[in-house]
């Protein structure tokens, strides 16, 4: 049976660059993927030209060509993703060190509040932003030396990397139930203690989904993509 060449699998590869697939994983599946299909066709006719094999390849993929198939193949590793997010942050709520870091934290500020409530207030509000603040922009640079190390761009790299829901998240949560307390004239201590027991729990999710995932990146990648492993071979 007539099979695809090495000299046509390069052109299939940059067959899915020219319609938008950027992350290389993906252009490994795709290939992979067409590459059948084109020797499924021949089996039945031989005679038919590689280029217009792939021409009757692609149009099965509909108007949309592979942009429909790249969302849906993020969304899938999103929601891998999140659930591994969820799994570690419960594992460190398990952890003695870092429940008991959380607890000394809350009792910290709870002294705090009561001697110095306003400064106390302040500090935890510039600390919370410019903790979310320098984690984004560190975020985006380790993501520019993460791509260059591996010199490929990869759907897995992108979510973790600029996983950026969490941050704006919290960030926009925070920020409406600090702009409530405030016109409802809450009492500065009240607010303090509202602050020293949801603040740890923030804390505790940025660490894990800007410092302790992203510094597994390659474990993560082992275990998400079976193509990460032919792209390291």
């Amino acid at each position: 049976m007539k099979k695809v060449s090495a000299e046509e699998i390069e052109k299939l590869f940059e067959f899915t660059r020219n319609h938008y697939v950027e992350y290389y994983d993906l252009q490994i599946e795709l290939v992979d993927h067409l590459a059948c299909a084109i020797e499924e066709k021949w089996e039945k006719d031989d005679t038919i030209s590689f280029e217009k094999a792939l021409k009757d390849v692609f149009a099965e993929f509909g108007i949309f060509g592979f942009s429909d198939l790249v969302a849906e193949r993020r969304k899938k590793i999103e929601r891998k993703y999140f659930r591994l997010i969820k799994k570690c942050y419960w594992e460190h709520l398990q952890k003695k060190e870092y429940l008991g870091l959380m607890i000394l934290y809350m009792i910290i500020q709870f002294g705090l509040a009561l001697f110095a409530p306003k400064i106390t207030f302040i500090i935890s509000v510039v600390l919370i932003y410019g903790l979310m603040l320098a984690q984004f922009v560190r975020l985006k640079i380790n993501y520019k030396k993460k791509q260059k190390e591996i010199g490929y761009k990869l759907i897995l790299v992108d979510v973790i990397y600029k996983n950026y829901h969490f941050i704006c998240f919290s960030s926009t949560i925070f920020n409406l139930l600090l702009q409530y307390y405030l016109m409802m004239n809450y009492s500065i201590v009240y607010i303090n203690i509202i602050l020293a027991i949801t603040l740890p729990f923030i804390y505790l999710g940025i660490y894990i989904i800007c410092y302790f995932l992203p510094n597994k990146t390659d474990k993560i990648l082992d275990s998400f993509s079976p193509e990460y492993k032919l792209i390291k071979g």
